[in-house]
Formats: C-alpha cells, structure tokens, sequence
C-alpha cells in the first residue's frame, strides 16, 4: 500500500469545478457516465448511445469534445493544485503505482470514480491497463515504469532459482540490491513497496512469506 495523503481539494470538487466549464450539456453528462461520477460505475459506449439513441462512435465523439473542452488551459488551471499534488505523491513513491493502492491512499472509495477521471485528464499521468502479469497502475515517467519493470523481474529471477518462500526482509533486500543495480542507488521501501504492489507475479502466503503466485506453498 501507498503511505496516504490529503489533497487541498477533494477529488470530487475537483472534478465538478472542471466538468461545469463544459458547455455542452449532453458532454458532461457523456463523461459522467463514462467515469461513473454519479453513482460510481462507470457505463459502456454502447449503453450510453442506446439511451441518447446514437452510436457508440458518436458517443466517443462526445466523449473525446468534453476532453478537449476540459483540457483548455483556462479550464485546465482549474485543478492544477489537485494534479501537483498527485503528481508529487507518485514521485515520492517512484513515479509509478497500482491504480487500486493509489486511489485507496488518497480518497475514500465514495471519490475513486473522481480520482480516476482526474487522473485521466491530467496531462502528466499514464496508464497501464491490467495483464495476466501485472495489475493497472499508473505513472509520471516512462523511464521509472520501466525501471520497476526490470526489478521486478530480477527479482522473480531470483525466486526462481531459490524455489522456497522467503521473510518480507528477504524480499525487500532482493528487490533493494536490483534497484541498485537498475537505479545506481536504493530507494525507499515505500518505493519498493509500490514496485512490488504493481506485480501479480510476487504474492503473500497466508504465513507472511513471499514467493511466486504459480507457487502451491503461496497459493495452494
């Protein structure tokens, strides 16, 4: 998990400050149905176009002219506080982190859908979607994904050959010598921590211990 932090404004307000800038009316509520800013859910193309009874194309048509609107500088400024703050939060903690653990550390699950059309907005944050290896995380900068991406699979290399579980203090002291390798200097264990959360290779067994997750002695 991330360390949590408080944010000036709350995802919500953030989201609401740029959202009423948009003219359009069909737009706003396009992109609220998109993210789930009302109820949480976020909805599909197809069942938004159903409803306005239009096309899923047109719906992303929709959909990309409300981002554009938002992405106006003078709208834009709007949360620049808000996106400096996240910005910062990402880099103290490597400038990459799984979605799931980033938005838990900053709002309440009542704000998620908030955070994330935040996040999409912002012009300095990427995202990579879910794999079979990896869990959806964002990031600020390409060299820093990449980075944890080499450490992390140093390290299942090493699990690998010693095929056993091993303490937190193992892990961490694995993942410590191939960031020193990959970064020329070892970082932070919350850093670390939000390398290793981004993987689905590495999991907890019930004892404590750490290992691959194809492992019977991790997850039988």
């Amino acid at each position: 998990m991330l360390q949590p932090i408080k944010v000036s404004i709350k995802p919500r307000e953030a989201a609401q400050n740029l959202l009423k800038q948009i003219e359009n009316k069909r737009a706003r509520e396009v992109l609220e149905r998109r993210f789930g800013l009302k109820n949480g859910k976020g909805e599909t193309l197809e069942a938004i176009g159903s409803s306005y009874g239009i096309t899923r194309e047109r719906v992303r048509q929709i959909e990309a002219d409300g981002l554009k609107s938002i992405a106006k500088p003078a709208v834009y400024s709007l949360a620049d506080s808000v996106f400096k703050a996240l910005e910062e939060h990402l880099k103290e903690h490597g400038s990459v982190a799984r979605e799931e653990h980033l938005l838990k550390s900053i709002a309440d699950e009542r704000e998620h859908a908030h955070l994330g059309f935040l996040l999409t907005v912002g012009k300095q944050f990427q995202k990579t979607r879910e794999t079979d290896l990896h869990y959806d995380h964002w990031y600020t900068a390409k060299e820093a994904k990449t980075a944890a991406e080499k450490i992390i699979q140093g390290v299942i290399a090493d699990l690998e050959k010693q095929k056993s579980p091993v303490s937190r203090e193992a892990l961490f002291a694995l993942l410590g010598t191939h960031a020193e390798r990959v970064l020329g200097d070892k970082p932070k264990d919350q850093v670390l921590q939000a390398y290793l959360g981004i993987s689905k290779e590495i999991a907890q067994n019930p004892y404590g211990e750490y290992g691959l997750a194809s492992w019977p002695t991790i997850r039988p």
